[in-house]
């Protein structure tokens, strides 16, 4: 009787990790406001050749004016580079992306297989046992029966506790040379890994509906905290988190399934929040003034 209720505690138990680890997982970035086409050329520097524009529209025929069309292809080409350097900086992160989701992959299935022998051994030590429990239960041999049947509960017992265990088990090293989360916590890294100008500044600033004014690494910080992906950076919980989320090669870290999870749902969530940069830079090319359109000599011009 024993036995049987240790057997359903552990399927309880098992059911109760298995509803967790499917519990639908919280989204970290959430939306901004699209920058106006002045704050856009703020922050990638182009201030005074945005306001110069400005200035160059309101004079008759500024579309044919010489100092308003190299100011134009000066501002197409600085748009044109930021727009490039957040495509690198995105190209790094998804680099990063893929050999996180490489190591865990390889992880989750070193795990699998340990589960698989695991279950393949409860089933033939409680099946043969058991069935020679009961074979001896239908002879004098009650005494012997009950013994054998003891020891196939109690073995299908300690190998589900064991497979349970090995469910939050499997660590390795991630050797990818990529750490794009470190400047984020102000850690150093790798010199590979070093943010574009434009890049920096747009993360060094706060979105315009930001309500506490936090640049948009802080936000990101202080959001990931809130859903639970790392502890508090103040802690030694939290500080032992990021050296994990922010790891090279040559740190020797180790990083569980779970510790891939969130650097890979952290990655997605600072590659969205660039995505909003492509989106401000859009804006500020459709705010640029224009000159008439050239008449292309159609009929009915």
């Amino acid at each position: 009787m024993l036995t049987r209720r240790v057997l359903s505690l552990v399927l309880l138990m098992s059911v109760a990790a298995s509803a967790v680890a499917q519990s639908r997982p919280k989204y970290a970035v959430d939306d901004e406001s699209t920058l106006t086409p002045e704050q856009t050329a703020r922050t990638i520097n182009v201030l005074p050749v945005y306001h110069r524009l400005q200035s160059l529209s309101g004079a008759k025929d500024f579309g044919d004016s010489p100092e308003f069309v190299a100011l134009t292809q000066r501002m197409v080409l600085d748009v044109t580079t930021a727009s490039l350097q957040v495509d690198a900086t995105m190209g790094e992160i998804d680099a990063e992306i893929a050999e996180t989701s490489e190591l865990q992959n390889y992880l989750s299935a070193r795990r699998q297989k340990t589960i698989d022998l695991l279950n393949l051994a409860s089933l033939a030590i409680g099946g043969s046992v058991g069935t020679a429990s009961a074979a001896l239960g239908l002879t004098e041999h009650t005494h012997a029966s009950g013994v054998l049947g003891v020891i196939a509960g109690s073995s299908t017992t300690a190998l589900s506790v064991i497979g349970l265990g090995v469910r939050h088990t499997g660590n390795g090293s991630l050797d990818v040379p990529s750490n794009m989360l470190a400047r984020i916590f102000d850690l150093p890294g790798d010199s590979n890994n070093v943010y574009p100008r434009d890049v920096a500044r747009f993360m060094d600033s706060p979105a315009p509906n930001d309500p506490d004014k936090l640049t948009r690494q802080q936000r990101l910080i202080q959001i990931w905290t809130k859903v639970g992906r790392i502890p508090a950076l103040d802690t030694p919980q939290g500080k032992a988190k990021v050296a994990k989320m922010a790891s090279r090669p040559g740190d020797t870290v180790k990083l569980s399934i779970g510790d891939l999870d969130d650097r890979q749902a952290m990655l997605y969530d600072f590659r969205a929040r660039l995505s909003f940069m492509k989106r401000d830079l859009a804006e500020l090319l459709a705010g640029l003034p224009r000159g008439p359109m050239p008449d292309d000599g159609s009929p009915g011009q």
